[in-house]
This record gives C-alpha cells, structure tokens and sequence, in this order.
C-alpha cells in the first residue's frame, strides 16, 4: 500500500469506517519499521491485538497455498 492509501485507510479507521480485515491491514501497515512517527498513535488504538489476527491470517493463507499444492500434485 502507498502512503496514501494507508492514511486514507486511517481516516476511514477513525471515523470507525473500517471492516475487521481493513483493521488487520492497517495493523500491518502502521507496524512495519519505516512506519512514520504519525502512525505511532494509531498503532498503539489498534493494539497488539489487530496486529497478531493479521499475522495469523498470513500464516494461515500461506500454510493453506502450500497444503493444495502439495495435494494438488
């Protein structure tokens, strides 16, 4: 996502806009190490939460790509 499109996913966060994925997004994005200090706020009303679900979700779809492949051959 550009910069852009994160702040714009945070203006629709604090408006309380967003859908549960948006949020999982958004906690991977305002979490990632050249994250600028403006997002520090949102990280921390996201909480620790949010961000473990998005990763969560990643490993679950990774695991799940490489379970059909492996019974799809």
């Amino acid at each position: 996502m550009t910069v852009e499109e994160i702040n714009r996913l945070i203006d629709r966060y604090l408006e309380g806009l967003t859908s549960p994925e948006e949020e999982r997004q958004l906690a991977v994005e305002v979490n990632r190490a050249d994250a600028p200090q403006e997002w520090l706020i949102i990280r921390e009303m996201l909480g620790e939460l949010t961000l473990g679900e998005a990763i969560c979700d990643e490993v679950v779809k990774t695991r799940r790509r490489r379970h059909l492949w492996h019974y799809s051959g």
